[in-house]
């Protein structure tokens, strides 16, 4: 992390947060904690197959429906279930919509494969169903 004083106030700049947002190409990425988590939908190429008409992948029509909808949430959830019982408020939501938006845009990646999902859609997931506590986890790959 670099320092640079500016008229007696620290602004402390993160190099890899610059070089995320010189990369990112929808315009509509938002930072994120680590370098993992910072990327942009269109660096993804399997988010490629999603039309050039549309800016960002959460601009998509079918975004919504997929990962935000509350019913196709709770639906989706019933196979889940089995794996992670997240009762608890927007905490399943979020987990399902997760889910959702890999099974959507990867099909299937497997046992513990995982992969960032991109910036902006995290941010839309978590702006839709707020954490009521605590801190996010973010990205962890499997063990």
């Amino acid at each position: 992390m670099e320092t640079v004083h500016r008229r007696g106030v620290k602004f402390f700049i993160t190099i890899k947060l610059l070089l995320y947002f010189c990369r990112c190409q929808c315009e509509l990425c938002v930072a994120m904690p680590t370098q993992d988590e910072s990327i942009c939908c269109r660096e993804q190429k399997v988010v490629h197959k999603i039309p050039d008409t549309v800016k960002c992948i959460t601009s998509h029509e079918n975004f919504s429906a997929v990962c935000l909808n509350e019913d196709v949430l709770e639906v989706a959830y019933m196979t889940y279930k089995q794996y992670v019982h997240l009762d608890y408020e927007n905490n399943w939501k979020r987990y399902t919509a997760y889910r959702q938006f890999i099974r959507w845009i990867y099909h299937h990646l497997g046992e513990k494969v995982r992969i960032p999902i991109p910036a902006r859609v995290v941010h839309k997931i978590r702006e839709t169903f707020p954490l009521q506590e605590g801190q996010h986890v973010g990205f962890t790959y499997a063990d």
